[in-house]
């Protein structure tokens, strides 16, 4: 069963409000948000162009943290294949 594009969108919306606007600094707190992240975009074929807006706020300040480039990369990998390469780069 595919989840619909709106709960996805509810669920990141929802992260992005308990890690304070993605100001929270606990690395533990931020790996799992990006685990999570890659789980929705791996799991879901069709993820709406906001959800992904949502989430690129974030993962542009994470994609200079040595600790988080393998897990950043991936998920902004699955990301361009989930949507266009030209959106994520936007």
């Amino acid at each position: 069963m595919q989840p619909d594009a709106v709960l996805i969108e509810a669920v990141v919306k929802y992260t992005k409000i308990k890690l304070k606007d993605w100001k929270e600094s606990n690395i533990n707190l931020i790996k799992e948000s990006i685990a999570l992240f890659t789980t929705i975009s791996s799991s879901c074929e069709k993820l709406s162009k906001r959800a992904v807006f949502v989430m690129m706020s974030f993962l542009s300040d994470k994609l200079g943290d040595v600790k988080l480039l393998n897990s950043v990369n991936d998920l902004v990998l699955s990301l361009s294949e989930t949507v266009t390469p030209k959106y994520v780069a936007l």
